[in-house]
């Protein structure tokens, strides 16, 4: 079976037969969990867990990807290059707990492309039709407190008060999300433009025909950069909402010692590749595979340019 273009179910290129992926893991009573992060760290649970996939490296670009148990070749991507999978292996991995489908086809987000080239006046570039792939990423549950202690002057009349305070706050985030992929981690930011509320219960036949690279960031070392993402939050939390007499420049100094990481899971997001080519280089854009919102680099123009002038460089 092979993955219908609605981005929901698989379809039999023979009989036409159709199943509902979303339905058939709702049916068997499977729901999206997160894992207990303090006793996954704490035992064997949640290090290592074998998956029967398939799985193989780009010799191009270097990059690791999981494939369904049918696929005999896929093609990278990212760097476009053709791999045949002669042989399967299987990877000590924690397996995905939940999936977000694609909504986009590939026509659709061929089209997306292009208009994005139009816009950002590159009419002249060649463009390949997208590729798609699933990213992993982690989410955390991340609560706790953040505290913090505050020395500032007040003015009373003639003469001038130092004042102390020590205060706490509550905190609770759910889904920091941190890219396990290092070729996606400057496209960060990305994440948010995501409707998480419409993850289902991962199966593997959502590999039917595009791969998901493999996460090349360990829970523990994801858990410290969601614990950081959780703390500037909280930082500048209060820095937005903490009143105070102070009316000189004050002493403020943070405690994240109460924060903590409560509980994890990995998810798979959609996303299309593009490739276009402009003035003999390539480039690659970034598009969403369920709202297509694109993100691409873009070629540099010569200074002195018109594009230069418009945006004053």
């Amino acid at each position: 079976m092979r993955y219908s273009p609605d981005g929901q179910s698989l379809e039999c290129p023979f009989c036409r037969h159709h199943l509902n992926l979303a339905q058939a893991t709702q049916a068997a009573g499977e729901t999206v969990d997160e894992q207990d992060f303090a006793v996954a760290l704490a035992t064997a649970k949640g290090h290592s867990h074998a998956v029967a996939m398939k799985s193989f490296q780009c010799q191009g670009c270097g990059v690791s990807f999981m494939v369904g148990p049918a696929i005999l070749s896929v093609t990278c991507p990212y760097c476009a290059s053709a791999h045949v999978i002669r042989q399967p292996e299987e990877q000590p991995l924690i397996p995905p707990e939940a999936i977000l489908p694609f909504a986009l086809t590939r026509e659709q987000a061929h089209r997306r492309l292009q208009d994005w080239l139009r816009a950002n006046n590159l009419p002249d570039a060649q463009s390949d039709a997208p590729r798609g792939l699933y990213l992993p990423v982690w989410t955390f549950g991340v609560g706790g407190e953040i505290r913090w202690r505050s020395q500032g002057v007040e003015v009373r009349r003639t003469r001038l008060k130092t004042i102390r305070q020590e205060s706490s706050r509550p905190i609770f985030y759910d889904d920091v999300l941190v890219p396990a992929s290092r070729k996606f981690a400057s496209l960060a930011a990305e994440l948010r433009h995501y409707r998480l509320n419409e993850l289902v219960p991962y199966d593997p036949g959502y590999l039917a025909d595009w791969p998901a690279e493999t996460y090349q960031l360990s829970i523990a070392d994801a858990s410290l950069t969601a614990r950081r993402v959780a703390y500037a939050r909280a930082r500048q939390e209060v820095l937005g909402y903490a009143g105070h007499p102070f009316t000189e420049a004050e002493e403020l100094t943070f405690n994240s010692a109460g924060i903590l990481v409560n509980a994890y899971k990995l998810i798979l997001l959609p996303a299309w590749i593009g490739l276009y080519h402009y003035q003999d280089k390539r480039y690659n854009v970034f598009i969403n595979g369920q709202s297509g919102r694109i993100k691409g680099r873009q070629p540099r123009r010569r200074a002195g340019s018109w594009w230069d002038k418009l945006w004053g460089r």
